[in-house]
């Protein structure tokens, strides 16, 4: 379809845990449809505890509804034409897919959370050895790494039938275009790749026997991988030969789609989990493993960490409730002087990392006002314990501090998590993984290169201020909040 240059828009496909979500934007950033389909069945069953799987199957089923939607609010939208420059996809990051030639999955997907792995993690830092220093992280159960010693060593025969190891972005990829044996650099980090150089280190094809044949040559973000096929085209309502480009994990994504852009800016993605990314002129190293560096694809460094505390603690420990009513409430609260560490499972990997670590709640008040409030300083505690943690490590953090996720819609969680940081705090309207990887998209096709696209299409939002006399009273709750982390042996 022939089409001005104001109807062009790129796609951004976010394939999340409980479903997905596609953004079609123009070059100034304005949204120009957007859709969510969440997935018929979010974990398989029986499984387990600690275990998480998902049927790929399912995802491409969400992807195809979202993908008719987009079609169908462009023809509504821009009833004059349009045309799509370019697709990218996002994922949840070490989620882990083993496939045929064909790239018909063999399995389902273990999915990033999944903690059944934690013995190969540490054989996979053993075989690392050096390494790991340079490379400056060490793994744990979330990679996908580990996980791929487990499937080789307990499900020989999907190994020996796998030709391609996939993650779950490289999956729908392969999907759209035919393309099974190709990643980007940020999902490739947790299988192992040296993003020095883009290649995959000797322990892992050689010490720990994850051959060369089985793993995706790299691409960076942005850079063409191929073309919506028409048998994708059918399904998807894509025009077939629209570009597809090598995405980002949705983390990645979302701190693109959050504006930030230059070294020392940082933005906190308040979704179901909480993750930090920034960007360094330095690969940031950790000799702990809690924080860990992606590539921009421009040369610098995205340095950061995903806890596994986030908004879903609110969901599981107030369901039913009326959350505007407990928001207002709360806000009159805090600090509350209580102290919770928001987990709903057993081991965290960021601020600290402890595979024992479980959610506690010391000094809630009575009523449910009182414990709400406790749980959303909980997660401001957090998050301040993850940027002290960054930059102890050297990194510089700029204000304002960029905000995404669901929860950073919420005015209340932001005013307090600002005086909780003693920070600015930018949310972006709009703002989210799928539109981060429709910029991702524009960056390959559109424009010259990721920063150009950034400035171009982010949106921004005035800044949260923090009040001073809150962040002195909320700081000395902070230090008894982290007392008891130390009490439990989780902090030196």
């Amino acid at each position: 379809m022939s089409a001005r240059p104001e109807t062009v828009v790129a796609v951004g496909v976010d394939v999340g845990t409980q479903g997905v979500r596609c953004v079609a934007a123009m070059p100034s950033g304005k949204v120009a449809a957007q859709s969510a389909h969440p997935f018929s069945t979010v974990a398989l069953p029986g499984l387990p505890e600690g275990w998480f799987e998902q049927d790929p199957e399912v995802w491409w089923a969400s992807v195809c509804a979202c993908l008719a939607e987009i079609r169908s609010g462009l023809e509504r939208a821009l009833p004059g034409g349009w045309t799509v420059a370019g697709v990218a996809v996002d994922s949840t990051s070490g989620t882990i897919v083993l496939a045929d030639a064909a790239g018909r999955a063999l399995r389902p997907a273990v999915m990033y959370n999944d903690r059944r792995a934690g013995a190969e993690a540490e054989e996979a830092n053993r075989a690392a050895g050096p390494w790991l220093e340079e490379a400056g992280y060490r793994f744990n159960s979330s990679f996908a790494l580990p996980r791929l010693l487990w499937l080789r060593r307990y499900e020989p025969a999907h190994w020996d039938r796998a030709r391609v190891v996939m993650h779950a972005a490289d999956w729908i990829v392969a999907k759209l275009t035919g393309e099974t044996g190709v990643t980007d650099q940020s999902n490739a980090l947790k299988t192992g790749c040296d993003l020095r150089d883009l290649s995959w280190p000797r322990f892992v094809t050689e010490t720990l026997g994850i051959e060369q044949k089985r793993l995706p040559r790299i691409a960076l973000s942005g850079h063409k991988i191929g073309s919506v096929n028409s048998e994708a085209a059918e399904a998807t309502g894509l025009p077939a030969g629209t570009p597809v480009v090598a995405g980002m994990t949705d983390g990645c994504a979302d701190q693109v789609a959050s504006g930030a852009r230059r070294e020392g800016d940082w933005n906190t993605v308040l979704g179901s989990t909480l993750v930090l990314k920034g960007l360094t002129r330095e690969l940031l190293r950790d000799p702990l493993g809690r924080v860990y560096c992606h590539r921009h694809p421009m040369g610098l460094w995205m340095p950061g960490g995903a806890s596994n505390a986030g908004a879903r603690v609110l969901d599981a420990r107030f369901a039913g409730a009326d959350r505007a009513a407990l928001e207002l409430a709360a806000e009159k609260l805090t600090p509350t002087g209580a102290c919770v560490y928001p987990l709903l499972s057993p081991g965290e990997r960021f601020p600290f990392v402890s595979a024992s670590a479980e959610g506690f709640e010391e000094g809630c008040g009575p009523d449910e006002p009182s414990r709400y409030a406790a749980y959303l300083e909980g997660v401001a505690y957090t998050e301040r314990l993850a940027y002290e943690v960054v930059e102890a490590l050297g990194a510089p953090v700029r204000q304002p501090i960029f905000s995404t996720g669901g929860g950073s819609t919420s005015d209340v969680w932001t005013r307090l998590r600002a005086n909780v940081l003693g920070r600015s705090i930018c949310r972006a309207p709009g703002a989210c993984a799928a539109l981060g990887s429709a910029i991702v998209a524009a960056s390959g096709t559109l424009f010259a290169d990721l920063g150009e696209a950034t400035e171009a299409m982010a949106p921004t939002g005035d800044p949260v201020e923090p009040d001073a006399a809150l962040h002195g009273r909320c700081t000395e709750a902070y230090r008894r909040w982290r007392d008891a982390l130390r009490q439990r042996g989780w902090l030196v």
